[in-house]
């Protein structure tokens, strides 16, 4: 997964309708709704407020939002986009449920589905600046509307100058677009701030194979390889070809 839209208890509460907020202060939604718990403990926890029911529609779209997350830390993606899609069937108007989805989507392959939901979760409630960043890997991933794209990337830099997620996303763009000078000084601020992604290195590598650093692109790749030994099939799937 690239980026997870984290499930803050806080963040429900302050969405949900007063008889949510009540029904949101047990111990069995806490533990469902935790980040930190293990994840057995937590999934069990949210089963039981899923078979208990709820009148309430938005209230039962937050349980199936809590355990298609939970599913999510336990990367099992085809069983959370069940979850994530009754949440919206139940609730349509839950931007971070779209975001979540869109991520699954997109992990799962599923391009255009993920670029229609991340956009609904912009349209819905755009201040989380990481949608921008999500939209614009989307995009570098398709190689479509690159232009649109690094905008998106720019924005969500904007808005959080640390998101690496989004500089790693811009300098595949800048690769995508030939600007393999501006790819490498994106790559070298996403690895100056998370060093453990393995994609920004090979990536990297590659424009630098482009500028004729072969020196350079050898030690990014053979670096990208030790931290993921499958970075490089992975990128074939999108069409880059490791050379």
């Amino acid at each position: 997964m690239r980026i997870v839209f984290g499930l803050l208890l806080v963040g429900l509460l302050a969405t949900g309708c007063a008889k949510i907020q009540e029904e949101l202060l047990g111990a069995d939604t806490k533990a469902c709704a935790s980040e930190t718990n293990d994840v057995a403990t937590a999934l069990a926890a949210c089963e039981k407020l899923v078979a208990a029911g709820n009148s309430d529609s938005k209230a039962l779209a937050h349980l199936y939002f809590m355990r298609g997350f939970q599913k999510l830390r336990k990367d099992d993606a085809p069983a959370a986009l069940k979850d994530l899609d009754e949440s919206i069937r139940l609730d349509p108007g839950q931007w971070i449920v779209f975001a979540n989805r869109s991520n699954v989507l997109s992990n799962l392959g599923e391009h255009d589905r993920a670029f229609a939901d991340v956009s609904r979760a912009i349209e819905l409630d755009g201040r989380d600046f990481r949608l921008y960043g999500q939209r614009c890997w989307i995009r570098a991933v398709q190689v479509r509307e690159l232009d649109t794209a690094l905008a998106d990337c720019t924005k969500a830099l904007d808005g959080n100058p640390e998101d690496w997620n989004s500089f790693n996303s811009r300098g595949f763009v800048q690769f995508r677009m030939g600007k393999f000078k501006e790819a490498i000084a994106d790559y070298d601020a996403a690895i100056a701030g998370d060093p453990s992604v393995a994609s920004s290195y090979l990536i990297r590598g590659m424009a630098k194979r482009a500028l004729a650093d072969n020196a350079g692109a050898d030690a990014d790749i053979a670096e990208a390889r030790s931290k993921d030994a499958g970075v490089a099939d992975r990128y074939a799937g999108y069409g880059v070809v490791v050379q």
